[in-house]
């Protein structure tokens, strides 16, 4: 909100409304305060050196993409997987620090539900799988996933291994097409 959106109301005197100012002027600069304090307590995420990720289904490639040092990223996307003629669509993009920072903590979220004990309530079938890999610290870890758990620690897992796809998919979307290639289907 800049200066000019701020307005007296009507019937107000000027002293009133120079308290009030000055009042939210304080208010909005102790938020900042409050901000970058917060921000500078906050550990630092885990630098992600390399990460990788396949989505599938029934054999198909729906997505696939690879995240390497020094952050460069290729994101193969594959349009109606099952048409007879296929699409492959190849981006590349470097994420900068806000994306790597959501990364990780995309990938933080990933840790935290696969360290809790499997379990789905509610199932259904066909849905897509794949897996996710990264390295972290030196450690690799690799978390195979189905979308086929629609509540229990399984859904949470696999919507914990989509927003990690999220963030990665957003970044290549916003560039353009560096390849593209049309394929036969070879099959269901």
């Amino acid at each position: 909100m800049a200066a000019k959106d701020i307005q007296p109301k009507q019937g107000a005197s000027i002293r009133q409304f120079a308290k009030a100012a000055a009042v939210a002027a304080l208010l909005v600069s102790s938020a900042g305060c409050a901000t970058r304090t917060m921000e500078a307590s906050l550990p630092e995420p885990t630098a992600i050196t390399h990460a990788a990720f396949e989505k599938k289904s029934w054999g198909k490639d729906l997505v696939r993409w690879e995240l390497n040092a020094p952050n460069l990223l290729e994101h193969v996307k594959t349009i109606d997987p099952f048409a007879p003629k296929q699409v492959i669509e190849t981006r590349r993009a470097q994420l900068n620090a806000m994306q790597l920072t959501a990364l990780a903590a995309a990938i933080a979220r990933v840790e935290t539900e696969a360290a809790r004990p499997e379990g789905c309530d509610e199932r259904v079938t066909d849905g897509p799988y794949g897996q996710l890999d990264w390295t972290a610290d030196g450690k690799v870890t690799s978390v195979k996933w189905d979308a086929n758990c629609m509540k229990g620690r399984d859904a949470d897992l696999g919507a914990a291994i989509s927003a990690v796809d999220k963030v990665v998919t957003d970044a290549a979307m916003a560039t353009p097409v560096a390849e593209s290639r049309e394929v036969k289907n070879s099959g269901r």
